[in-house]
């Protein structure tokens, strides 16, 4: 059965694209029979995961004297402060925005030119 038989039958696009990848796979499985994925990495990382999971010998656990570290006028000023930091590293954007207001305004101004006093 080739792909475009298989665009026929079906009516769900999930359905569709299962179905084109496994055929992708099977034919990647013919065409490559030698291929092998080596799993030596992610036993490797499995192995220095369970190596830190397990804390260090005399170590306590983490004490904070307050829930928050900071008082609650701290926290806005840090959040202030973090989305100025993050305005400003895009002044295209920036630019854009100033521009397209700009342009706004103007239709906006040209559109209700002397509306008012027609009321």
């Amino acid at each position: 059965m080739s792909i475009q038989l298989a665009f026929i039958h079906f009516t769900n696009f999930f359905k569709l694209l299962f179905s084109v990848v496994m055929v992708m796979i099977i034919n990647f499985k013919i065409t490559y029979p030698k291929f092998r994925i080596t799993v030596s990495v992610s036993r490797d990382t499995l192995e220095v995961v369970r190596v830190l999971s397990e804390p260090a010998p005399g170590s306590r656990d983490l004490h904070f004297s307050t829930r928050f570290p900071q008082n609650s006028l701290g926290q806005f000023m840090a959040c202030l402060w973090k989305q100025h930091l993050s305005y400003w590293r895009s002044p295209e954007y920036n630019l854009t925005r100033f521009i397209f207001m700009i342009v706004c305004a103007i239709i906006f101004g040209a559109v209700f030119w002397q509306k008012g006093n027609e009321m």
